[in-house]
């Protein structure tokens, strides 16, 4: 004999008909941002090293870590900046509210 899952009940309606309130998560972009900006201190900081201890490789007199460093931080600075999780004002939720009417 098979046993079914119980079912359970539709969830009630917020009052006047609306749908209940989604909890505001931070956009994905702030964490991109977040994750270069970490990446770009990290290279940054290694670039700075190879100034005085330079690798032995062909182009190393071009930097590439310092210049990849100040690059990533920059964009990952912006981003992270950009897409600052804020909260919503009253006056916001208002204007939303009475736009479909």
């Amino acid at each position: 004999m098979a046993m079914t899952p119980p079912q359970s009940a539709p969830e009630p309606a917020a009052a006047g008909g609306e749908r209940p309130k989604e909890s505001e998560a931070p956009p994905i972009w702030f964490f991109v941002g977040a994750l270069l900006l970490l990446y770009g201190v990290i290279i940054l900081g290694a670039g700075i090293y190879q100034f005085w201890h330079p690798p032995h490789t062909v182009l190393a007199r071009d930097h590439a870590s310092f210049w990849g460093g100040v690059a990533l931080t920059i964009f990952g600075g912006g981003f992270t900046i950009g897409f600052w999780p804020r909260k919503k004002h009253q006056g916001d939720q208002a204007k939303g509210a009475g736009a479909g009417k």
